[in-house]
């Protein structure tokens, strides 16, 4: 690419966009840190950590993480929420009416408090449409986090299998 004084030459115009274009479709890919369990890696958003089946695709950055297996039918994402809160007691609050907004659209869906990684939560489980899935808000004080996790219903074994796996590692700082 050539700019002289002030103009690209023609071969200046497809070579920034197609550099760009590049770029963007590697940026994000995340590779999970492996853990004690054969077959799973770990992947972090904040303090938050999960394990997925290696076979997962994950995309993100220090505060997000969206991930799915490599045949489709689930979808996982956390992120730390932008803002931290006034209190550990407004951050729950928050979180309740987050998953009521979400819930509104749901069918089936139920809603009860719960922890995660030893820190105080709120879990929703619901369906929408060929979709089941399970939401949660949890706060690690004054920060909140949220984990989505949806597969096709009825899950086939290996999406339930990455649920339950999901939901059993779930960690603050790789602490229980």
């Amino acid at each position: 690419m050539s700019a002289r004084g002030g103009v690209i030459t023609s071969a200046g115009r497809w070579i920034l966009p197609l550099v760009i274009a590049l770029a963007a479709a590697g940026c994000g890919t995340l590779r999970g840190a492996p853990t004690e369990r054969p077959g799973w890696l770990r992947y972090r958003a904040g303090a938050l950590t999960v394990e997925l089946p290696e076979d997962w695709r994950a995309r993100g950055d220090a505060s997000r993480v969206k991930a799915e297996p490599s045949g489709g039918g689930a979808q996982l994402r956390m992120e730390r929420v932008e803002r931290p809160f006034a209190s550990e007691a407004e951050c729950l609050q928050q979180g309740e009416q987050a998953l009521a907004r979400l819930g509104a659209g749901l069918e089936r869906s139920r809603r009860h408090p719960t922890r995660v990684g030893g820190r105080p939560a709120v879990v929703q489980e619901g369906d929408s449409g060929a979709w089941h899935g399970w939401t949660w808000a949890a706060c690690d004080g004054r920060e909140q986090y949220r984990l989505y996790f949806v597969g096709v219903s009825p899950m086939p074994p290996a999406i339930f299998a990455a649920q339950r796996g999901v939901e059993g590692s779930m960690r603050f700082d790789g602490k229980p």
